[in-house]
Parts: structure tokens; sequence; C-alpha cells
């Protein structure tokens, strides 16, 4: 279904296009698990859904794939106001707060990704798209355990499966600060 442009992840080894590391070109990136929670006290942690965006059929890169919010962090820019940002002009929906999943290496054939992934508390779900086709509110744990049979982007699908647990430890520090 989507064309050939797989990632190697954490993973540094020689590539055929690529001879030396000054050759790959760097991004900075943010990747947002956004989730939603009903106010009700005795349902935090537990009744989180998370925000799944769908591409475009006319995208380039992954079509209809679906995918979390995702952006470049600009030269200067404080992560803080990139997670912000980012969420305002996908989804139009602003954070509560935002919790540290972890930092990945991602490689192509001509680039090196550096992401840092954030857990993001929506304050609502009046979600106004402007990149994405449609969007879909998934209850996170059936998610976890069926990552596999979601049609996500490759890079995020890979990721998500080796760092699930990352993810749900930021959950837990979200939760029991609260």
């Amino acid at each position: 279904m989507y064309k050939d442009r797989s990632m190697n992840f954490m993973k540094l080894g020689a590539q055929e296009e690529k001879s030396t590391l000054e050759e790959f070109k760097l991004h900075r990136m943010i990747w947002i698990v956004p989730l939603y929670e009903e106010p009700a006290a005795e349902a935090k942690g537990k009744n989180a859904k998370i925000l799944l965006l769908e591409r475009k059929a006319e995208d380039d890169l992954y079509p209809r794939a679906l995918n979390l919010v995702t952006g470049h962090i600009h030269e200067g820019e404080e992560v803080a106001h990139a997670i912000s940002r980012e969420l305002q002009e996908e989804v139009g929906v602003p954070i509560s707060d935002a919790v540290y999943g972890g930092t990945y290496l991602t490689v192509d054939n001509t680039n090196v990704f550096i992401v840092n992934c954030f857990v993001a508390w929506l304050e609502n779900t009046e979600v106004k798209l402007t990149e994405h086709k449609n969007y879909h509110f998934v209850d996170f744990e059936y998610f976890a355990r069926n990552i596999k049979n979601y049609d996500l982007t490759p890079p995020e699908k890979i990721t998500l499966m080796m760092h699930i647990e990352e993810i749900r430890s930021a959950m837990r520090k979200h939760s029991s600060s609260e």
C-alpha cells in the first residue's frame, strides 16, 4: 500500500547512498500522543482515548494512513511551544498537560530524525482539522493491545510498538501528579 520509504530505527549503520554521518540532514521532530479523558475524577488514567489522524488520499507519503500529531521543532523554539503550536496547527485543541515519553532516533537514506515523544492531554474533543482528512478517538488500552492491526504510518507503528510501555509510564506520571 505504501511506497517503500521504510526507516531504520535506533540504528546508524552504513547506508548505501551515504558514506558519512555528515552527509545526512538532521531534523529535530516531535511526535505527540494526544489523549483525552472525561473529567470524572474516578476515571483518571482508566478511560484515556488516543486521537489518531487520518492522512489525505493525495498525500505523497503514506496516503490514508493513520498517524499522531507530528512536526518539526523550529530553530531556537522551546519544546513546550512546539507541542502547543503543532496541536493548534493540526487539530485546533489546547492541552492541559504534556509529559515526556522518550527520545528516539530514526534514519532513512538521506535524513536523521531526532524525535522527542510527548503524551499530551487535550482539554476537549472539539477537533478542527487543517492537514488531515479525518480523525478517530480510540480507547488507548484497546489501541495499545492492537497496534499491529492499525494502518499507521510505518515509522509511527514501529516506534509505538517498541515503546508503548514508556508511553504508559508517562501516562502514570500524569495520573499520579493530579
